[in-house]
């Protein structure tokens, strides 16, 4: 009974990211703007988030609890319509169910990160440029994590 109480958890947060898509991503190497990106930092209870801007006017979010189990998930967010002003995923009305996620990831001890891309629409690209970027932000930030994972939804599934 206590091994099943220990593993629920773990296995509840396996099953959600299984079911959003996941895949591990591989280690790649820095680049310079990666490197002297720093955000603004703010400690919330529980985790701390840094965030900022990369590329041309992308926003970002990189979420690290004070337990931390060295692993990081990056979630790629789907379609917002082009005309919509640029904002993250955890403020888009059709994503806001994605704080849950967050939520849930953060209380097993998972860092995420996230961005809005540089722009709106079909941003496929952009989507895979930005969500690449997150790994090197994070690592600038808190360190390397021993493992990542790519989740995303709708076109968010496609760039991850």
């Amino acid at each position: 009974m206590n091994y099943f109480k220990r593993s629920l958890p773990i296995g509840i947060t396996i099953l959600l990211v299984a079911a959003c898509g996941l895949a591990p991503l591989p280690d790649g190497d820095l680049t310079g703007a990666q490197r002297s990106a720093r955000g603004s930092s703010i400690q919330h209870e529980g985790y701390v988030e840094v965030t900022g801007v990369i590329g041309p006017g992308a926003l970002y979010s990189l979420r690290r609890p004070d337990v931390w189990n060295g692993n990081l998930v990056l979630y790629a967010h789907g379609y917002v319509n082009p005309t919509d002003p640029l904002m993250l995923p955890d403020q888009i009305p059709s994503e806001l169910q994605v704080n849950q996620v967050f939520d849930l990831l953060l209380s097993q001890s998972y860092a995420v990160a996230f961005s809005s891309y540089s722009d709106n629409g079909w941003a496929i690209k952009d989507g895979i440029i930005r969500t690449k970027q997150l790994k090197g932000l994070f690592r600038s930030n808190f360190g390397k994590p021993d493992r990542t994972y790519l989740i995303g939804s709708s076109m968010g599934g496609l760039i991850a």
